[in-house]
């Protein structure tokens, strides 16, 4: 009767309830806790701000951080249960009533997962392919639920499960007591064949980590007490135990460092400073004539080239590789090839062209790299990367020349500009014709450099060097567009006019190839594989080739 009283008293409630934010608990020294997920080592602080951007498309909710919504969500998740966090796009298409932020809680996915159990199993033995956007909607919904119900019951070994509170009794003080009553709680919990993994906090051998459900199955009781002891603390807003039992906690210095990472965010830094560097461009264009500005609009962009530079160097030192790994970090290092480019040219020339050029590319690129990951996970890279040697000559010699692409394209443009609204001097027109053509040539040397060695590090992997892969193909129609420009130049098959508009063309070749090629989901190089941005690249297309058509057909005219 003992048995089944308990066992009747854990269905009636799972947790007990507590006051819902822990006001005195500093989360500092928490959100450092290291935490093993996708193949690496993080913080605490980089798991919460993934999974709360991807459940709620938000970096915090209501003032709560995110590394707050985890602390709540694994020490107090019947409180956090029914904070909405769900962001649900097609509220209507689910039969939900509407909700602020079209945020939904828990409880209320939950029911819906509930009551569309039969479509999900129906869909999970389709072909992907062939789902409806909404039915991609609500499989997208079930995964996040799977993934915040792992998330809610990451510590529930070790929670409190009585709902009186003068008994705090755990599952571990339950599970050796009886095994009928421990096979109960197993299912209560949910907690079967399938152990919750994705909360892997405690320290194993050979330097890895294990989940709380882990260690409970493999007897690790020491681990599992100093989690009792965090868990115990925030609960009940113990502040010398919650710090003296995080003290005492090793982190690794990566792990801590990644944490300023994410804090300072220096890559939102160096946009700001990008944006601000063109606008000051734009107020000298049409108000201010002043050296003392000229010299701001340049500080400007080298504070923001060097916030840039940081934000690389820390990648590079956290991920311990080179930061081209992904077609988002490739973008963030493009994005700081044609910044270092630009002020090369002001250096040089010292007329603004190169502040002007650097402002308008370091702000672009980095707006279109957060279009493509508005969720940086920093995950593991797969096999066939995973090779600094060739991350370090291969895709930077390729990334570089992307950059060099698309100065060269940004010349031409201005270039044509100058034709088409202003009466510029052939001094003016030269200031802009020398850059260009030397990075015509830089464009064609490192893509050449960069295609070879990939064949090299292809043959290496794949044991052949060239096998007509997408990608491949892309690398080499940038190579064929560059060497059919400068030979047509050179045999003058190309006029002068006709060379500018081919470089301004570079833009589109350089996207095709950097970016088109991964629509196509076919070939070896299956690892920048993407959807969805089709109709972005068209539009991109029609609006250069419209846009390079109308300043010829200007500057003719003028």
């Amino acid at each position: 009767m003992k048995h089944l009283f308990i066992l009747t008293m854990l269905m009636i409630t799972l947790f007990t309830p507590m006051k819902a934010q822990a006001e005195d608990i500093k989360l500092d020294n928490f959100s450092n806790l290291p935490v093993l997920h996708e193949g690496r080592v993080k913080p605490l602080d980089s798991f919460a701000r993934i999974y709360l951007e991807t459940f709620s498309g938000q970096s915090s909710l209501k003032g709560l951080t995110a590394i707050e919504w985890l602390a709540e969500s694994i020490f107090t998740p019947d409180l956090a249960a029914e904070r909405p966090i769900f962001k649900i796009r097609d509220w209507q298409g689910f039969d939900l009533k509407e909700n602020p932020n079209d945020l939904y809680n828990y409880i209320e996915i939950s029911t819906l997962i509930r009551t569309q159990n039969k479509v999900i199993l129906e869909l999970m033995e389709q072909d992907e392919a062939s789902w409806s956007l909404s039915q991609k909607h609500l499989m997208e919904l079930y995964e996040h639920y799977i993934l915040y119900t792992q998330i809610l019951r990451s510590l529930t070994a070790i929670l409190p499960l009585s709902i009186d509170e003068s008994e705090d009794k755990t599952y571990l003080d339950y599970k050796d007591q009886d095994n009928k009553l421990a096979i109960g709680l197993k299912k209560l919990i949910g907690i079967e064949e399938n152990i919750n993994t994705l909360l892997r906090v405690i320290p194993a051998k050979d330097d890895q980590y294990i989940s709380p459900w882990q260690a409970v199955k493999q007897g690790k009781q020491d681990q599992l007490n100093t989690w009792a002891d965090i868990s115990n603390a925030y609960r009940s807003k113990n502040l010398n135990t919650w710090n003296d039992t995080l003290d005492n906690i090793e982190i690794p210095k990566r792990v801590k460092i990644e944490t300023y990472y994410n804090k300072i965010n220096f890559i939102g830094c160096a946009l700001i400073f990008y944006i601000l560097s063109f606008f000051l461009i734009i107020a000298q264009t049409s108000f201010v004539k002043n050296v003392k500005l000229n010299k701001a609009i340049v500080a400007t962009l080298v504070i923001g080239t060097l916030a840039h530079f940081i934000h690389l160097i820390l990648r590079v030192y956290i991920l311990e590789r080179a930061p081209v790994g992904t077609l988002y970090e490739s973008i963030l290092f493009v994005s700081f090839g044609c910044v270092i480019a630009a002020l090369l040219i002001e250096w040089r020339q010292k007329n603004g062209l190169g502040t002007l050029i650097g402002s308008i590319s370091g702000a672009l690129l980095l707006i279109t790299a957060n279009s493509f990951a508005p969720v940086d996970n920093m995950s593991t890279l797969v096999a066939v990367l995973n090779t600094n040697f060739w991350l370090y000559t291969h895709v930077l010699c390729i990334t570089l020349g992307y950059s060099w692409c698309f100065i060269t394209s940004l010349l031409a443009h201005f270039y044509l500009a100058q034709k088409a609204f202003f009466k510029p001097t052939k001094e003016k027109l030269k200031s802009i014709e020398i850059p260009l053509k030397s990075f015509v040539i830089l464009s064609l040397l490192f893509t050449i450099i960069g295609t070879i060695l990939g064949g090299i590090w292809a043959d290496q992997s794949w044991g052949r060097f060239w096998g007509w892969d997408p990608k491949e193909n892309g690398a080499l129609l940038i190579v064929l567009w560059l060497v059919w420009l400068l030979h047509g130049r050179i045999s003058k098959h190309i006029s002068k006019t006709g060379f500018i508009i081919g470089c301004a063309f570079l833009s589109i070749v350089v996207t095709l190839a950097w970016f088109g090629v991964n629509l196509l989901s076919v070939g070896l190089h299956s690892y920048g594989f993407i959807s969805g941005i089709a109709w972005s690249i068209v539009a991109f297309s029609v609006f250069e080739i419209a846009l390079i058509s109308f300043l010829y057909w200007w500057a003719k005219k003028a």
